[in-house]
């Protein structure tokens, strides 16, 4: 009895632990580099995959994962006729998480722009439906 206890606690602590770490955002965002031209910044795809953003579409919440120090960036979202619709400045430290809400804007394709100070930008698109 004691036996079968245990394992049905270890089973809920492992489904628990399972849920807490696996990712509860929306749709990820691929950011690839924006310019064309070649930066004496850009550390190749590194710099990209260091860097996550996600959109949760239910929430309505854009939330970007930086995982090393990246100092200032300016965070960006420009509408399908490149007009920006959002801008803020952001302090990327290691591990640290910009999360904000998009639920004023109206629905369309989106692109994001990360721009790094010291490195060249990435950006990707998603799409906001209503």
């Amino acid at each position: 009895m004691l036996t079968r206890k245990i394992q049905k606690t270890s089973a809920l602590v492992a489904l628990l632990l399972a849920m807490a770490l696996s990712p509860c955002f929306g749709k990820s965002i691929t950011l690839t580099r924006a310019s064309k031209k070649a930066s004496t910044f850009l550390r190749s795809l590194e710099f990209i995959t260091t860097i996550n953003a996600d959109y949760d579409e239910q929430s309505q919440k854009l939330t970007i994962d930086f995982d090393e120090d990246f100092g200032d960036v300016i965070v960006s979202i420009e509408n399908e006729q490149g007009t920006k619709v959002y801008s803020r400045f952001f302090r990327a430290t290691p591990r640290s998480t910009m999360s904000f809400s998009i639920q004023s804007i109206s629905s369309g394709t989106y692109n994001l722009i990360i721009t790094p100070v010291r490195s060249a930008s990435v950006e990707g698109s998603f799409t906001v439906d209503d």
